[in-house]
C-alpha cells in the first residue's frame, strides 16, 4: 500500500502532497543514478516489490538531530483494518481496542494528539519515548530561528492533509536539523503511509505483499516491525 501512494505522487494524482513527503524513485531510477556505486548483490536486489527507495533528507548535513513523531490520536483504525488489510471484524476490534486503552493513552497520544517515536534524544523504549514526548522534542533546538521554519513546514504539511481526501492513520512527520556548508538547515517530511485511506480511490495492496522500506541515498532496505514506523537514514 505504501508504495503504490508513493506511485500516485510520483504520477501527480496527489499534487500537493510533492513538497512535503520525501521524493521517491522506481528500482530503475536507482539503479541509473547510483549503479556505479552499487555492488552486485545491491544491484540485483533492486525492486519496486519488495521495497521503497526514497530520498534521505538528511545527506549532506553536518550536527544534524532527528526526531520521528507519530500524529494522531489514534494509531489504528478499525475501518482501516477491516476493510484494507484483510482483518476479520474480531482481529480489527481487538487491535483496534488494544492501541485505544492500552498504547495511545499510556504514551500520550490521546491526550497530546501526537508522541515521539524516534529520532537523536529518543529512548530505546517505545513506551517511554512516548511518555517523554515533550523533554524529547524541547531537546531537538534551541533555536528559536529553528522552530519558526520547522513550524512553517508543520503547517505546510496540515494544509496539504487538510486540503485532500485521504485519511492518515499511524503517519508520522520526520524533522531534520543541521548544517550544510555553514548554513542552518531545517526540513521536515510526512511518511510512513502503509494504512492510509482513500475513499475515492482504495488502494488496493494488502500487508501480504507490501514492500519492505529501503531508504536513502543509496538502496538499503529495513525490514519492518509491525506498529513501528521507519524514517529515513
Amino acid at each position: 500500500m505504501e508504495n503504490e501512494f508513493y506511485e500516485r505522487v510520483r504520477a501527480a494524482v496527489y499534487p500537493h502532497f510533492t513538497p512535503v513527503v520525501p521524493a521517491s524513485y522506481t528500482a530503475d531510477e536507482v539503479r541509473t543514478r547510483l549503479g556505479g556505486s552499487l555492488t552486485s548483490a545491491q544491484l540485483n536486489g533492486l525492486d519496486d516489490r519488495q521495497n521503497i527507495y526514497i530520498e534521505n533528507i538528511t545527506s549532506g548535513l553536518d550536527d544534524s538531530k532527528t526526531l520521528d513523531t507519530k500524529i494522531g490520536k489514534s494509531t489504528t483504525s478499525y475501518r482501516e483494518n477491516l476493510e484494507q488489510h484483510d482483518k476479520g471484524r474480531w482481529a480489527s476490534g481487538t487491535k483496534a481496542l488494544k492501541f485505544a486503552i492500552g498504547v495511545d493513552p499510556a504514551t500520550g497520544s490521546t491526550f497530546r494528539g501526537w508522541r515521539a517515536v524516534g529520532g537523536t534524544d529518543a529512548g530505546e523504549s517505545r513506551l517511554i519515548t512516548g511518555i517523554q514526548s515533550q523533554k524529547i522534542l524541547s531537546k531537538f533546538s534551541d533555536d528559536p530561528a529553528v522552530w519558526d521554519q520547522l513550524i512553517t513546514k508543520m503547517q505546510d504539511i496540515r494544509t496539504a492533509a487538510h486540503n485532500s481526501d485521504i485519511g492518515f492513520i499511524a503517519s508520522s512527520v520526520f524533522s531534520v536539523t543541521g548544517t550544510k556548508e555553514g548554513e542552518q538547515v531545517v526540513d521536515a517530511k510526512l511518511i510512513d503511509f502503509a494504512h492510509v485511506i482513500d475513499a475515492a480511490q482504495p488502494f488496493k495492496q494488502s500487508p501480504a505483499s507490501a514492500p519492505t522500506a529501503a531508504r536513502g541515498s543509496a538502496p538499503r532496505s529495513s525490514k519492518r516491525t509491525p506498529g513501528r514506523p521507519t524514517a529515513p537514514i
